[in-house]
């Protein structure tokens, strides 16, 4: 028997997507604004937000949450990406500027993507608001190393800072919510 009544999506994850997304941005974001000597945890903190951010796209996708599940993992595996560029190849790379300034286009890009259909997704606006965040600091970004800016760079990092209050606040409102 077939019905068109759509079940109500699980989003307990949500909590856990924010927290991580938010430790990694506002590791990154200390590094960029200037930080006193975060640079040796930034891949750790990008790969502490790729780890949470999968787990959770892998929880949204048992739970029947497509779209949670596609966010959660695409940035996710984001996450773990830049992490290990910066952990093995950062160091020996010809030019780390023009790589990182690939690698943030194309992660703009799927996450402006991501960020817009957020917006008609049944998801929490501060979550949607933090997708957002995460877009334009990913432009900032793409534009800090394609043009040697460290105006740019200083911005992303305020973005980012921003973005991970935002996405921390987000994720207690929605675990407070299933209390």
């Amino acid at each position: 028997m077939s019905t068109n009544i759509k079940s109500t999506p699980d989003l307990r994850m949500i909590p856990l997507g924010l927290f991580s997304i938010g430790v990694g941005l506002f590791i990154v974001g200390g590094e960029f604004i200037g930080g006193p000597g975060v640079g040796a945890y930034i891949a750790f903190g990008l790969f502490t937000a790729g780890i949470g951010a999968l787990i959770t796209g892998y929880w949204a996708f048992r739970a029947d949450n497509i779209f949670g599940g596609v966010a959660q993992s695409i940035i996710g595996a984001f996450f773990i990406s830049f992490a290990m560029y910066d952990w093995l190849f950062y160091s020996s790379a010809k030019d780390p500027y023009a790589d990182l300034a690939w690698g943030a286009a194309a992660a703009a890009i799927v996450v402006g993507m991501i960020a817009f259909a957020s917006f008609k997704a049944s998801i929490p606006r501060l979550a949607s608001v933090t997708l957002l965040g995460l877009f334009l600091f990913l432009v900032f970004l793409w534009a800090a190393n394609a043009f040697h800016s460290m105006t740019m760079l200083l911005v992303s990092g305020v973005i980012a800072i921003l973005t991970a209050i935002m996405a921390w606040i987000g994720g207690l409102i929605r675990l407070l919510a299933s209390l």
